[in-house]
């Protein structure tokens, strides 16, 4: 063999073994030593399958077996709240920690009822008080706990064989049979896979028992890429790609299946490891040593060389060594191909069907967005960028609208239909209905419990009829008979429906039947009363007479149940056969319960069982076959079978009809959990909640469509919807039977019975008021001896306070002390009540819960609203509306104001002004603010007068209000836009009343254009500097300024000034350069004072007028230097063509050198003079060639 051959048939299988050995290696031993953390649902699945929680997890610290019974304090209110309960806490004897004991918890969660052990005795007593232990629910693991994470795997199996049901409440394809979700399965399974990795991690590493690991971790694999990809997608996805691909947002990132692509090479990986072998590099190949054949270690054979003279013979053709491979080929290929035709037809399918599947979407509650308005700086700022220059022109006349202020924003709010916080429970009162949530599924299923007798199952049936014989025959074992049928009747549900006929031949009596409570001709229910009897009569049966069953069978079969139970002990010494021996009785059953030519089954299923020994008659074991259903037909029952109890039987595995039943009671419990089931049933439907209602009745009814109105559970589903307002379940003789069924049942569960009471008490309440009152009362008063909770009697509570006002100690406990919400619904429930009967006083209630509570007063003015709108559609309370509290009419005109109806806000309108005449302030001081924000809503001729007069008297009167400014400011606004004559008082109240506010200068800057003389000049004045309405207020003035013919010009323009420097404006300029021009020649000192905040210290060439003006000043006020100085330089500025300028600065200067200079000044001026001649010979335009023409002549005429 060459080398790389060699090495070709070495180094892969040992590459890939190491690779395998490393994954499996470190995934096996992270799921057994490595720990996560989950909380919730699938906590409480790892704990209803037994799965014990590390004990750092915050579940073992805190288990609800720890948490204490009474009722949860609420929070305090204050530091002395605290002491008091820490002083409390200090006051407690200390506890002392105790290991948990499994049968101690199991045996507190039975009910101590000593009627049970009387089923041990000679004279058994019956009571019907099995209970079992409820599961735990996600909502018992709010925090996370910790686990193993070989438990995660557990959860990936549970949730694959019970993925629960969709959206729309169908069941979910589930991608594991159902006997893998079974028991401990799931747990049994993760830690076999778990040490499945560990195990053949190690053994590839090592290279022993290389295929049978290689094939182990393959079929691993499989399962893995099957439940967590391959399966969800080929069975429980309508877009899965190819049928079993999951569909990806972007099918062409590989990251999009970078698991699924990592599963199918580890698969492909160990199913070539599989296929190649461990290799030379292995322990297999030092324990099992190899063929010769092998090419590990032979190579190729060397073949022999032929003699000379000798021709070998021809090989055989070995056809294997070439037609293998391509079979192989074609066999792996067809398979593949047959798989995805078959997976693709069912995705197909299953997609088909899901399309046409009535798709029920959520409950959702839709809100209006909240207003977003731009805040008063944005919008200033907006005003000013896009009207600028109308700003600049606008007339004294226009007015300054005020930017939209809270009222605007308030008034927007009336119609905005976001609803109030909803009256959600507490956290502790959510907590309790999610505990009570899982009562109903803990009870047993619609299907019937199965049946048995002494531990002999003998199916599931909804009617049975036990057939006992009470013979002489049974003297030595009737009172181990008589145990071991209560037992088997105690199981049964209230669902089912029994009857117990004893057979014994005594004076002119074959057989005995008790007399049991039963309605329409039916077999009794299994209920607490009726087994009770059962009891009492069978404890006073004697074991006489002779046995023979045949008209106790006959009568039974007359009751026409769906399974005959027969228990008798036949006796060799029996002096005659039974009803003539084996064939007479066969005849004779026979013609009672035929068989069907067609289905080849017989109207009732009769079931044997023989005690003690075996009857040699054969009669039991005839019957039995010739008319069972094949299930333990026939079975005998031992003495130690009799004497010894029942074992428990093990819960029945949950069916589609418990998953909608279950669906259903999620309905309920989310309603309940948002107050809208309390309210509709005790109270009044709020129109927030309609709608939850709706959607979840909706979802009800499809759930329930379908349910047997004898279920118990499912009655007590359909009272509740139909108490809600369901249409669907509101006929008259489905009723009656859901009051029937509720009426005869019982549930296991003492808080489901409650409820069922409850339930029950509702339905007669309008038939029978007193008869429920009756019922509530003696509920309430078994509280404590049926240890109902405090939830569930305080719907009884509720339930009463329809009729009457309860007692005050059942008040005085939780949840009515410990959530609000609970003493709002029994204020609402109350109120409610005696709407019709005493509208006057109805209220009251509500009313002295709102003083007491004031932070539920949204929600409470939410219910006095609908009673008063509810008044409202009675016509014959039309009158009595007036008549009610102050308070009461006010909330229902504030609740009338958001009404999209123009008449409902009138007349809110007109209410709240009436009231604003009150004697209480503060209910004057709100209708006036709600006056003012319904006119500025509903916007009309006749309402802009009722908010200028309303936000006037709120003003006026209540000028602290918050709201008060701000109507007042809508006030103004209404006023100018209508042109009403009252804008003017309006404007000086609000600049008088509120200084501080941001649209004084607005208020002012408008009030300007309304006034003149002196008031309009104080406005002005009092404006703010440096603003967009001091620049209005300036022009204004200046306007103003310039049209005045004043009696002192000076002191005009002087005053003038002042008040423009004050307010910042440039405009000031203009009056201080006319003052400086009146005052130069009589004030030259002044002038020059003025004039120098004007100049630059440079000269500016662009305002000849000012810099000559200054000069003027300067050489008045005795600064003849600085003058020339100045005049110089915009001599040499200006242009000689600007003749009037250009001319009068040589003229000062001229007449200055000749006023202040010295004899070379004059000089100077001598040859400027000659300079000017030679540009104008005139020296320039008049007045300036005179007075040139005089300087000239002082020059010359000096010496």
């Amino acid at each position: 063999m060459r080398y790389r051959d060699h090495i070709a048939l070495t180094l892969p299988s040992l590459l890939l073994r190491i690779v395998l050995a490393i994954t499996f290696l470190w995934a096996g031993t992270g799921k057994i030593i490595g720990t996560t953390t989950t909380q919730g649902d699938n906590a409480a699945r790892l704990a209803n399958l037994g799965v014990s929680f590390l004990p750092d997890s915050p579940a073992d610290q805190d288990t609800e077996s720890d948490l204490p019974d009474e009722p949860v304090n609420p929070l305090p209110e204050s530091d002395s709240d605290v002491q008091e309960q820490i002083d409390d806490l200090e006051s407690q004897p200390p506890q002392t920690p105790t290991e948990a004991d499994p049968e101690a918890t199991q045996e507190s969660t039975e009910v101590d009822a000593p009627e049970l052990r009387a089923f041990n005795t000679q004279q058994p007593q019956f009571v019907h008080v099995v209970q079992s232990t409820a599961p735990a629910v996600g909502s018992d693991y709010p925090d996370p706990v910790r686990i193993k994470n070989v438990y995660k795997i557990t959860l990936l199996l549970d949730h694959a064989t019970s993925p629960g049901l969709t959206e729309d409440s169908q069941p979910i394809t589930p991608t594991m049979p159902s006997w893998m979700g079974s028991g401990k399965m799931p747990v049994y399974a993760a830690w076999a896979t778990a040490i499945t990795e560990l195990a053949a991690g190690l053994f590839l590493l090592i290279g022993l028992f290389t295929r049978l690991s290689a094939l182990s971790v393959a079929i691993v694999m499989l399962v893995a890429i099957w439940t967590t990809n391959i399966g969800p997608a080929a069975l429980q996805s309508s877009d899965a790609i190819l049928g079993f691909i999951p569909h990806a947002e972007d099918p062409w990132n590989p990251a999009s299946y970078s698991t699924l692509l990592w599963q199918f090479a580890i698969i492909m990986m160990s199913l070539s490891v599989f296929l190649l072998g461990a290799g030379p590099l292995s322990m297999d190949r030092l324990i099992f040593r190899p063929g010769r054949r092998d090419p590990y270690v032979a190579g190729t054979p060397e073949r022999k060389q032929p003699k000379i003279k000798q021709d070998p013979p021809a090989p055989a053709a070995d056809r294997s060594s070439w037609a293998l491979p391509p079979g192989v080929s074609i066999v792996v290929h067809t398979s593949l191909i047959a798989l995805l035709v078959v997976v693709g037809s069912r995705a197909a399918s299953l997609a088909q069907s899901n399309e046409k599947a009535t798709k029920l979407p959520l409950a959702e509650i839709e809100f209006s967005a909240p207003i977003q308005s731009t805040p008063p700086s944005k919008q200033q700022e907006q005003s000013e960028s896009s009207n600028s220059s109308s700003d600049a022109n606008q007339s004294n006349d226009q007015p300054v609208q005020s930017e939209p202020s809270v009222l605007d924003r308030s008034a927007r709010a009336l119609s905005d239909t976001t609803p109030v916080a909803s009256q959600a429970m507490s956290a502790a009162t959510l907590d309790q209905l999610s505990k009570q949530s899982s009562a109903l599924s803990a009870e047993p299923s619609s299907a019937p419990t199965p049946i048995s007798f002494a531990g002999v199952s003998t199916g599931a049936a909804r009617s049975i009829v036990y057939v006992v014989d009470t013979s002489g025959a049974t003297l030595t074992s009737l009172s181990y008979i008589r145990e071991r049928l209560l037992q088997s009747i105690d199981r049964l549900s209230p669902t089912q429906r029994f009857q117990v006929i004893a057979f014994r031949k005594l004076e002119g009596s074959d057989y005995a039947i008790p007399n049991l409570q039963t309605s329409r001709n039916k077999l009794p229910r299994a209920t607490r009363e009726n087994k009770q009897a059962v009891a009492d009569w069978l404890s006073k049966m004697p074991a006489r007479g002779q046995s023979n069953p045949v008209d106790g069978l006959a009568a039974a079969i007359e009751l026409e149940p769906d399974m005959i139970l027969l228990i008798s002990r036949g006796i060799q010494r029996t002096e005659a056969p039974w009803a003539g021996g084996l064939k007479h009785v066969r005849q004779r059953l026979d013609e009672l319960n035929p068989l069907d030519p067609v289905k080849g089954t017989r109207p009732v299923v009769i079931k044997t069982i023989q005690l003690l020994d075996e009857d040699p008659t054969g009669i039991m074991r005839t019957i039995g076959v010739f008319h069972g259903d094949g299930l333990n037909d026939h079975q005998v029952i031992t003495y130690n079978q009799l004497a010894n109890p029942d074992p428990e039987p093990l819960p029945p595995p949950p069916t589609n009809a418990d998953a909608r039943l279950s669906g259903a009671e999620d309905q309920i419990v989310g309603l309940k959990a948002s107050g809208a089931y309390y309210r509709s049933l005790y109270a009044h439907t709020l129109n927030d909640d309609q709608s939850m209602i709706n959607e979840a009745l909706r979802r009800i009814h499809q759930m329930l469509s379908g349910a047997d109105p004898e279920d118990p559970r499912a009655a007590l589903l359909i009272a509740e919807a139909n108490l809600l307002g369901s249409t669907q379940f509101n006929s008259v003789d489905l009723m009656n039977t859901i009051r029937t069924t509720l009426d005869e049942s019982v549930f296991v569960s003492p808080e489901l019975d409650a409820r069922r009471r409850i339930i029950l008490a509702m339905l007669r309440s309008g038939s029978d008021p007193q008869q429920s009152v009756q019922s509530l009362k003696a509920l309430l008063s078994e509280r404590d001896q049926l240890n109902i909770s405090d939830l569930t009697a305080a719907s009884a509570v509720l339930a009463l306070s329809m009729h009457e006002e309860p007692d005050s100690q059942l008040l005085d406990t939780s949840p009515f002390t410990t959530d609000p919400a609970w003493t709002l619904l029994h204020a609402q429930t109350r109120s409610w009540s005696m709407l019709q009967s005493d509208p006057l006083s109805a209220f009251d209630p509500l009313l002295d819960l709102r003083a007491l509570l004031p932070h539920l007063e949204p929600l409470i003015d939410r219910s006095i609203a609908s009673m008063v709108n509810e008044l409202r559609l009675d016509q014959t309370n039309t009158n009595k509306i007036n008549l009610l509290p102050q308070l009461v009419r006010f909330i229902d005109a504030r609740a009338r104001l958001t009404s999209t109806n123009t008449d409902d806000k009138q007349y809110a309108i007109e209410t709240l002004l009436t009231l604003a005449r009150s004697e209480d302030q503060k209910l004057t001081e709100d209708s006036l603010w709600l006056a003012c924000l319904g006119a500025r809503a509903l916007n009309t001729r006749d309402s802009h007068s009722v908010l200028i007069q309303a936000a006037s008297k709120l003003a006026d009167r209540f000028p602290a209000h918050p709201g008060a400014a701000d109507a007042l400011a809508g006030a103004i606004d209404t006023a100018s836009a209508s042109k009403s004559p009252l804008i003017t008082p309006l404007l000086r109240q609000a600049i008088s009343t509120y200084p501080d506010r941001i649209e004084i200068d607005l208020w002012k800057l408008q009030l300007i254009g309304l006034t003149s003389g002196q008031e309009q000049e104080s406005l002005i004045r009092s404006l703010t500097p440096a603003t967009r309405e001091s620049d209005l207020g300036a022009q204004i003035l200046h306007e103003n300024a310039l049209n005045e013919r004043p009696f002192n010009p000076l002191q005009h323009a002087i005053q003038t000034a002042d008040v423009l420097d004050r307010l910042r404006s440039p405009l000031s300029t203009h009056w201080h350069r006319t003052a400086a021009a009146l005052e130069v020649d009589t004030d030259p000192t002044s002038a020059t004072i003025r004039l120098s905040r004007l100049v630059h210290n440079s000269v500016d060439p662009e305002d000849p007028e000012l810099e000559l003006l200054y000069a003027r000043a300067l050489i008045g006020a005795d600064q003849p230097s600085r003058a020339l100085e100045r005049l110089t330089q915009l001599a040499s500025a200006l242009n000689s063509n600007d003749s009037k300028h250009f001319w009068h600065a040589w003229t000062l200067i001229i007449e200055t050198t000749i006023a202040h200079g010295n004899d070379a000044d004059k000089e100077n001026a001598r040859a400027h003079l000659t300079r000017l001649k030679l540009i104008d010979p005139k020296l320039g335009p008049e007045p300036y060639q005179s007075r040139l023409i005089r300087a000239q002549s002082t020059l010359h005429s000096e010496p």
